[in-house]
């Protein structure tokens, strides 16, 4: 047997030809058609939707996670530092280093100058105090008058380890929710 003879192929072309003419002209046969084309778009662009979502979702997720480790690192920094509260500014012209070496002596005897890195003073709080922030050269020495600090009992001084906004924020929470005296912290966590 032969293949189809030319004859036959003009034949369904022509079939093909007039059967798309008539169903192009009938307007039944374009809304389906374009309804067809429409749910193919709609479920396109749902799909991509979908994707685009996914990776919005998985980039907010990393975003979150950066943003915790760079708070972490962030209180890392600050480990050696300690706030004062309840010194005033000196009336007899010593300096901070001075006031700072004095109060760590009260809970620590073997602290001088050479121990601390550098004191300054902190923002006003809403009481109006300034805290003297100390950085300590030594964590040792940072360690044992931090858990000694119980010394400055009777005093209006109080030792507090610094932290960074979000973790202060953190602590306050703590520290409303489970009565004040029953967070406490180490080495810059909350517990």
């Amino acid at each position: 047997m032969s293949g189809p003879r030319k004859n036959d192929n003009s034949d369904i072309a022509e079939s093909v030809k007039a059967v798309c003419e008539k169903n192009l002209s009938a307007d039944e046969f374009l809304d389906k058609l374009v309804n067809a084309i429409v749910r193919k778009l709609e479920n396109t662009w749902k799909q991509e939707k979908q994707e685009y979502q996914a990776k919005v979702d998985l980039l907010h997720s990393e975003l979150c996670e950066t943003k915790n480790k760079i708070v972490d690192l962030e209180q890392q920094h600050r480990l050696p530092f300690l706030r004062f509260y309840g010194l005033s500014l000196s009336q007899d012209g010593s300096s901070d280093l001075q006031e700072a070496v004095k109060v760590c002596k009260k809970i620590h005897s073997l602290v001088d100058e050479l121990d601390i890195d550098y004191v300054c003073r902190g923002r006003k709080s809403k009481k109006g105090e300034q805290p003297l922030i100390v950085k300590f050269a030594r964590s040792k020495i940072r360690n044992a008058i931090f858990y000694n600090k119980s010394k400055l009992k009777g005093s209006l001084i109080v030792a507090k380890e610094e932290f960074v906004p979000a973790k202060y924020k953190l602590l306050l929470e703590a520290e409303t929710e489970l009565r004040r005296g029953r967070a406490w912290t180490n080495q810059g966590r909350i517990r």
